[in-house]
């Protein structure tokens, strides 16, 4: 098979998605966040994440991409393979071919919605997997019937066809605090003290990274009244004014070993990454002459995803797959490494223990996980083209098959080795 480099498919992928949306609502998306970034400019951080696909294709229409380098060529690479999915699907469906009817409205509004972006870019790279298994599929038309549930696939070698739900979890899904809450905070404490004035409270010292973590247990006040009281307690905490043992949260200082390139702008944020608990907002400051200083507000209290993914799951089963045929579900975890996904057959793991508790449902056939899609190299490239020229979108997948209810062993999880 002959490899197209990305450098020559992108220009194409980018126009025919330009095609599809003259407008490009994902400049409108990416403009609407520039113009918070002097008001809120730790959040305007988590908005760039959260919108990868608008920044991306908007760096792509300004020209301000550096070719082959760095998390933005990633995004890029990713962005546009989406993009094209989305193109070849809305194309066909205008042509009278197959295809989930309602996406081009769906992904216009996924755009503006990060979550929902992200249940998009899964439910069609699960597509993609399952094609490339020799599946066909069939997308039911949505609020009308029965069928509720997002693809019926149709497998090769007499494999019984199957419906099947997709669920894509966020990072902080299941947690009391989310990343914007953490982010909320962050400004608030700089609200009333100001950045210099934040790292003020505490030293640096040079060669490391001397990090002031407050470490959140239970929800963030959402209310901006109590946002600032609940800032304002954590700022007295740290100037020791007050302890912190009547609080919802914990104030800990920290020295952390520098690893890697100093002149890394996260080398900050990448040495504060051994400290306990999920980082939900982050702010540094100094150099290695000097020290380094990191502000940091994480989440170390109890969180429930494999709670809630279990009750969603169990939920689909119940009200969206219908119990007529073999029913399936996909739950992606974006957080979760590739080597514990592979590893979800080993005793303890997780992953098993929550695909046993999803199979009570009798029709519940086959349980899939997945981690997070993410562009990667194929190598060897042919020269002269530099090795990120040649990319493949990659997830790590885990499949497990009932043994038990009204479709045992159905094999299905063949379709995801």
């Amino acid at each position: 098979m002959q490899l197209i480099p990305m450098i020559d498919l992108i220009p194409c992928f980018y126009k025919r998605i330009t095609n599809l949306y003259p407008d490009k609502p994902w400049i409108e998306m990416v403009e609407k966040i520039e113009q918070t970034r002097h008001a809120f400019p730790h959040r305007v951080g988590q908005a760039m994440i959260d919108n990868w696909f608008s920044f991306a294709l908007t760096r792509w229409d300004r020209k301000e991409i550096q070719l082959f380098e760095g998390n933005d060529w990633a995004d890029l690479v990713g962005a546009m393979n989406l993009a094209n999915r989305v193109s070849a699907l809305c194309e066909s469906i205008q042509n009278g071919g197959e295809g989930p009817r309602e996406l081009y409205n769906r992904f216009r509004g996924a755009i503006q919605n990060p979550s929902d972006l992200r249940a998009i870019h899964f439910e069609l790279f699960v597509v993609e997997r399952l094609k490339l298994s020799g599946c066909r599929i069939h997308w039911p038309v949505e609020n009308k019937g029965e069928e509720t549930f997002d693809l019926l696939v149709k497998p090769p070698n007499d494999l019984p066809e199957f419906e099947l739900e997709c669920k894509s979890f966020a990072g902080d899904k299941g947690a009391s605090a989310t990343l914007e809450d953490g982010q909320r905070l962050l400004e608030a404490c700089i609200k009333i003290l100001g950045v210099d004035g934040l790292f003020k409270l505490f030293p640096a010292q040079p060669g490391v990274a001397s990090i002031m973590s407050i470490k959140i247990e239970k929800e963030i006040p959402r209310d901006e009244r109590k946002l600032t009281a609940f800032a304002n307690s954590v700022l007295s905490v740290i100037k020791c004014e007050y302890g912190d043992e009547h609080y919802s949260f914990k104030i800990e200082h920290s020295y952390c070993e520098i690893s890697g390139n100093t002149d890394d702008p996260d080398t900050c944020f990448n040495a504060s990454l051994k400290l306990p608990g999920a980082t939900l907002a982050f702010a540094a400051s100094g150099a290695a002459s000097e020290g380094w200083q990191g502000i940091r507000i994480s989440y170390t209290g109890k969180v429930t995803l494999f709670e809630k993914a279990e009750e969603t799951a169990k939920k689909a089963f119940k009200k969206q797959l219908t119990g007529t045929r073999p029913g399936a579900i996909a739950l992606q975890f974006t957080n979760e490494t590739a080597e514990f996904i592979r590893n979800s057959n080993l005793p303890g793991n997780r992953y098993r223990a929550l695909a046993d508790k999803i199979f009570t449902k009798e029709h519940a056939a086959l349980v899939i996980i997945a981690g997070d899609i993410e562009p990667r190299p194929i190598r060897p490239s042919v020269s002269p083209y530099s090795p990120s020229a040649f990319m493949a979108e990659h997830c790590t997948f885990a499949a497990f098959d009932n043994q038990k209810g009204n479709h045992p062993n159905s094999k299905l999880k063949t379709l995801f080795k």
